[in-house]
């Protein structure tokens, strides 16, 4: 296993070395990956939560927004503010 997922995998067999073997998290790793290859309708809404939720952290960490604080406004496609 390489790249992300090795990280991953290090991270979680970190987590949990006193629970777990390394074989167990590899291979829960693996079963985890193959099952969000093709993530079904169920899973999508906890995934972009997810996935928004880290971007928003994110964001808020560069732009230094407190986690209430309006997203700033952007021009609209005609150039007026919206």
């Amino acid at each position: 296993m390489s790249g992300p997922l090795a990280q991953v995998t290090e991270r979680l067999y970190a987590d949990f070395h006193t629970h777990a073997t390394l074989r167990q998290v590899i291979a829960v790793v693996r079963r985890c990956a193959d099952e969000l290859d093709t993530p079904s309708q169920a899973a999508v809404p906890e995934l972009v939560e997810r996935l928004a939720r880290q971007r928003l952290t994110d964001l808020a960490a560069h732009q230094r927004l407190s986690p209430g604080q309006p997203e700033p406004q952007r021009p609209t496609r005609n150039g007026n503010d919206r």
